[in-house]
């Protein structure tokens, strides 16, 4: 990804991020801006070049557009159980269902493994049906789940 491309990633999802989050009740939308953009600062305090993290178009080798984009991290913290954290996987809208995204992640596999990584981890949105649908036809498995409830007012109480 050159740094054009990864100016024009970065706004973009950051807008999505923000979108997926109030639509998640993560953030309200008063406070999404700010909360996603000191994010993306403490993840990639140097942009693109922050260390063990990568970036990559996703390109049509037919056509040779570009339908999408992914960004992932090395993380060898715990240097017996190194792993590869995919941050991102974007397939623009007119490109899907067409395997990008299973080829996108079939490559990250690959680079993993020359990488030395032992497992691909990710967070993905419960409400993304498409891509946990994606994620389990390639064999991922869900490993921890998050839940929560608005505390707005007793009346919505069932018990």
């Amino acid at each position: 990804m050159t740094q054009s491309e990864y100016d024009k990633w970065r706004e973009r999802s950051i807008r999505e991020y923000i979108e997926e989050n109030v639509k998640s009740g993560r953030w309200s939308a008063k406070e999404a801006a700010t909360l996603a953009e000191k994010e993306f600062q403490q993840i990639l305090p140097d942009g693109r070049a922050t260390r063990d993290h990568f970036f990559f178009t996703i390109q049509d080798e037919a056509t040779k557009r570009q339908v999408g984009s992914i960004w992932f991290q090395a993380n060898r913290d715990q240097p017996a159980h190194p792993f590869c954290y995919l941050w991102d996987l974007l397939v623009y809208e007119e490109y899907r269902r067409r395997g990008f995204a299973s080829q996108a992640m079939h490559e990250l596999e690959v680079e993993g493994r020359r990488m030395g990584l032992e497992k691909i981890r990710f967070n993905v949105f419960a409400h993304n049906l498409p891509a946990i649908g994606l994620y389990e036809k390639l064999g991922y498995k869900s490993t921890n789940m998050y839940m929560s409830k608005k505390l707005e007012d007793e009346t919505n109480t069932s018990y």
